[in-house]
């Protein structure tokens, strides 16, 4: 198991085929995949919004976690909605009763509104809780300074440098378009890439 999972509030699935498939169709969102030669080892959401985007759906194998999966998702995620839908500002929510992924979000960029979001009780889709408390905590990224340090490179730019080699966009099987970035992985346990393809409708 993996630095972080909320198998201790949350029973059941996350997700099924329609909600996926509903994203994918979405003209408005992109999936982002991290997958290597073993398959997929994550994922993200970005869903455009009126004043930025809305950051979800993230998750990584936990047998991968820990080794940089989830910031190089993140970073390529705000670096894409700020290029296909002109994003500045990023929202993300997270379940208040995990400390330890808001103070990850904190770690890269993001502050704690103050804002709180219910919990969808009775909707399985989001999972069977195992507690009547839960609320989402929301938080929020805007484009920093140049001066300042980006929450993904160490170079000051805003998105951080792109470490990675894009391809690209092509046609995928299923006729839709998918473009993406490929990572050289800096573990030398693993002996392959990494790489982040952007579903596209």
């Amino acid at each position: 198991m993996g630095w972080t999972t909320e198998a201790d509030l949350l029973d059941g699935q996350r997700t099924d085929i329609e909600e996926v498939s509903s994203i994918i169709n979405d003209p408005n969102a992109r999936l982002l995949l991290a997958t290597t030669d073993q398959g997929i080892a994550g994922c993200i959401l970005i869903r455009r919004e009126l004043e930025g985007a809305y950051v979800g759906v993230v998750a990584v194998s936990p047998d991968l976690q820990e080794l940089g999966i989830g910031k190089r998702l993140l970073g390529e995620a705000e670096r894409r909605s700020a290029i296909e839908f002109g994003a500045r500002r990023w929202r993300k929510t997270v379940i208040e009763q995990r400390t330890e992924l808001v103070v990850w979000y904190v770690r890269h960029g993001y502050i704690v509104s103050g804002r709180t979001e219910p919990f969808p009780y009775g909707n399985s889709r989001f999972g069977i809780p195992r507690r009547d408390d839960l609320r989402f905590m929301v938080l929020e990224k805007s484009v920093v300074p140049p001066h300042q340090k980006s929450c993904c490179g160490n170079d000051g730019s805003q998105f951080g440098p792109r470490r990675g080699v894009p391809l690209d966009p092509r046609p995928s099987p299923d006729g839709r378009w998918e473009s993406e970035l490929v990572f050289p992985f800096p573990n030398e346990r693993r002996g392959w890439g990494m790489r982040v393809t952007s579903h596209l409708v």
